[in-house]
C-alpha cells in the first residue's frame, strides 16, 4: 500500500510454526523499518501487540507502551526480514 507521504507498507504474515525469511524488492526505496505484530492466538481479542504497543488497558483509545522497531536488513535494492512463527511484520519503506 502506498500512503499519502509516499511510503510503501507491506505486511508479511507467517502462519507457519517456524520462522520465515522474506525479501521484498521495492524499486526506488532505500530505507525501511519494521513493526512486529504478535498475539497469543489467531482469535485473540487481548494481548495483541503492534511494534511492542497495545490497546489493552487503554481507557481513551490511545495506544499504550513504547514503540519497538523490528530489524529489517537493507541491501542491493531489497529489504529482508525474518518473520517469527505465527506472527506478522509490517514493513514501511521510504525513499
Amino acid at each position: 500500500m502506498l500512503d499519502s507521504g509516499g511510503n510503501v507498507h507491506v505486511v508479511a504474515i507467517n502462519k507457519s510454526t517456524a520462522p520465515q525469511v522474506v525479501t521484498f524488492s521495492i524499486p526506488g526505496y532505500v530505507s525501511a523499518v519494521g513493526a512486529l505484530l504478535t498475539a497469543p492466538a489467531f482469535d485473540s481479542t487481548s494481548g495483541i501487540t503492534i511494534g511492542g504497543q497495545t490497546f489493552d488497558g487503554s481507557t481513551n483509545g490511545a495506544i499504550q507502551g513504547k514503540h519497538l522497531q523490528y530489524p529489517v536488513t537493507v541491501g542491493k535494492g531489497a529489504f529482508t526480514v525474518t518473520v517469527p512463527a505465527i506472527s506478522a511484520v509490517i514493513l514501511t519503506a521510504s525513499k
